[in-house]
């Protein structure tokens, strides 16, 4: 049993990541208070760090932030004032709440109309909120890129922390609620993002970064 929460409809973008990072004065190579947030050498990171300012580049602004790691999806939602949703608390989400009607997947059975995955999206990642929502509203919840949860017991670097949903890069197994994978907090991925979790009504703007919010319950 979960408590009441609120998620955001969508996967946090590139846009919004380089805000937190460009408040928090994040350096060019993604490393603070100790952690490495993203993987800044990788060509993979749609974010990129020019004249002292980080960005999203080009025509990436609403794309899933990826190559975040564990540490920098968790801190990102902190700076917003949440969290990352439990493994517990997505599902719940994931299934659309009390709305549910106990699709296979985030808002169906046919996988096609509500994610992207490795059968329908041309070998690439594609911007947040183009598919069918959830019961609940919430988009992308099945496919486009994993979503890291919050390990509540994390202790060290080699502990396993779960994201969920399947991906761009998956078959339909993955995209699944119930399918469950996982990797350590270091772990950095194209396939790999976030969505934030709040205790507290929906935020709107907050320092610039808009929020889109579904209340669960």
């Amino acid at each position: 049993m979960v408590g009441s929460f609120n998620l955001a409809k969508y996967e946090t973008s590139n846009a919004q990541y380089a805000s937190f990072l460009n408040a928090n004065q994040v350096p060019a190579d993604g490393l603070w208070n100790g952690k490495r947030l993203v993987n800044s050498e990788s060509k993979d990171l749609q974010v990129e760090f020019q004249d002292g300012v980080w960005k999203s580049k080009k025509r990436k602004e609403h794309f899933p932030m990826v190559m975040v790691s564990y540490y920098g999806a968790k801190a990102f939602c902190e700076w917003a004032r949440g969290s990352l949703p439990t493994e517990a608390e997505w599902i719940y989400a994931a299934k659309g709440g009390i709305k549910s009607k106990k699709f296979l997947y985030s808002g169906g059975n046919n996988l096609g109309k509500l994610a992207w995955y490795k059968g329908n999206c041309n070998a690439q990642l594609h911007a947040v909120g183009q598919k069918t929502p959830n019961e609940l509203g919430i988009y992308d919840m099945s496919g486009n890129v994993w979503e890291w949860c919050l390990n509540e017991k994390l202790t060290n670097e080699s502990d396993s922390c779960i994201h969920m949903g399947g991906s761009w890069f998956t078959d339909q197994q993955p995209c699944q609620i119930l399918s469950r994978y996982g990797n350590t907090p270091t772990h950095f991925s194209n396939s790999v993002g976030y969505r934030v979790k709040y205790q507290i009504p929906a935020l709107g703007d907050y320092k610039g970064v808009p929020f889109s919010d579904s209340y669960i319950s």
